[in-house]
């Protein structure tokens, strides 16, 4: 516990110290070093002292809690003196992440956010999620949308498809699976369609 001083001034006036903080002062001698003080009301300040990477949340009622960023499903959370780095997956599989350090926001788009398919059958998969994918065959082209038991999109998933090869695209949907399209072709070379998952089992289609 600190101990009172009493300083007697010449003019037979005293202070005495720590100051309270009902008198404009802390009420604490000597505050903990690199410490954070909290008001306590008329009561003396409390310091808090944060390790490495942790912040202050609030709490109604009592004094904030001293606290770090912990890491989840898709992301990570690296900490150290000054710092706080987060990185998340937005996309998982397709290399898109978003980056928070020091202040700056980046976002990436990684290479493998384009695939290229030269085979003439594909089952769409989590990791075609969000890409834009390049059909070169000169073979008529299937490309099969499964159910969401098998394959659980999240609803608003996107997949563009650009026929580049003569093969023409077509799309079908797995049993219990609807596409809704004025077609299920793409209609020739250079064109391209886009799905979108707008329901559990349920996705539109733009072709053109």
């Amino acid at each position: 516990m600190a101990v009172a001083k009493q300083i007697i001034s010449s003019g037979g006036g005293g202070v005495t110290y720590p100051i309270t903080a009902d008198k404009g002062g802390t009420g604490v001698a000597s505050p903990t070093a690199h410490g954070i003080l909290i008001a306590e009301g008329s009561g003396a300040m409390v310091s808090k002292v944060l390790t490495a990477g942790q912040i202050l949340v609030g709490s109604t009622g009592v004094d904030p809690v001293a606290t770090s960023i912990t890491g989840g499903d898709g992301i990570s959370v690296n900490s150290s003196s000054g710092t706080i780095d987060l990185e998340l997956d937005l996309l998982s599989g397709t290399g898109i992440t978003l980056t928070i350090d020091s202040g700056s926001i980046i976002i990436e788009a990684g290479s493998d956010n384009v695939i290229t398919e030269t085979n003439t059958f594909r089952i769409f998969s989590l990791s075609d999620a969000y890409t834009y994918i390049r059909t070169t065959s000169g073979s008529p082209i299937s490309l099969f949308v499964p159910t969401n038991a098998d394959v659980a999109f999240e609803i608003g998933t996107e997949i563009d498809v650009f026929q580049a090869g003569a093969g023409q695209v077509s799309f079908s949907p797995s049993i219990g699976v609807t596409i809704n399209a004025a077609s299920l072709l793409i209609s020739a070379q250079y064109k391209r369609g886009t799905l979108k998952k707008v329901d559990t089992d349920v996705w539109d289609l733009i072709v053109g």
